[in-house]
Parts: structure tokens; C-alpha cells; sequence
């Protein structure tokens, strides 16, 4: 691929996955709609519901982007490997590519978590238990 691509490319697929992962967390978050009501019910906050939302967010966010580096960037590193480079700059390579990955997981998943995280924060338990 032309060196002049790579940045694009890179930037739609991360907000792919970015939007992904915000349409996932309003579907998970939706359907645990009676949960979070029964929380509320019980006495939580709005900010530890925010937190809880947003900590599962991040969580999944996390261990998707671990499953797919190793899936995807472990052949490039063996591939690498086979070529002779050297093994300081691979692995120099690599946890650099891991650290911007993770980095941009966080903040995607932060970022387009917040809006179900709001939304579900801001249901009252009358509304949750009149839809049950």
C-alpha cells in the first residue's frame, strides 16, 4: 500500500471501530435498562451508574483491541523476524504499535461511551419500571 494511504486508512478504520463500539454499548445498555433501574432503585448515583457503563466500555474496548493486535500484528513481528531485523527494534516496534493502539482504544471507548452512559444515568426508576 502507498505510504500516502496509510494514514487515512488508519484514521476510517479507527472511527469504524469507534462507532462500533458506541452502537454496542447502546445495545448492551439498553437491554440492561431493568438493571440499571433496580440499581437506581437501590440508591445509586448517576455518576457511579456513568462509571459502571463506562468502566465496561473500556474493559471490552481493551480486551478487543488486545485480541486483535496479537491476531494481527504477531505475523507482521514474525514476519520481521524472518528477515533478520533485529530484535531490539522489533520489540521497540511492536510495544510502540501496543501503547497507540491501547491509547486509542481508552479515548474511542471513553469518548463514544459517554453518550449510553448519560442516557442511561439519566432514567428515572418510574420511567424504567413503567416500559417493564
Amino acid at each position: 500500500m502507498a505510504l500516502d494511504l496509510r494514514l487515512p486508512m488508519m484514521v476510517l478504520i479507527f472511527i469504524n471501530a469507534a462507532l462500533v463500539i458506541a452502537s454496542n454499548l447502546l445495545i448492551m445498555v439498553s437491554e440492561r435498562k431493568t438493571e440499571i433501574g433496580i440499581l437506581k432503585a437501590v440508591g445509586s448515583t448517576r455518576i457511579q451508574v456513568v462509571q459502571m457503563v463506562l468502566s465496561e466500555a473500556l474493559l471490552i474496548s481493551i480486551i478487543g483491541s488486545l485480541i486483535g493486535f496479537i491476531f494481527f500484528r504477531m505475523p507482521a513481528f514474525f514476519n520481521q523476524l524472518t528477515n533478520e531485523v533485529d530484535l531490539q527494534t522489533l520489540s521497540g516496534g511492536v510495544l510502540r504499535d501496543l501503547a497507540m493502539v491501547l491509547s486509542v482504544a481508552t479515548v474511542s471507548s471513553l469518548v463514544f461511551g459517554m453518550l449510553p452512559a448519560l442516557t442511561m444515568a439519566n432514567l428515572s426508576v418510574r420511567e424504567v419500571l413503567q416500559t417493564e
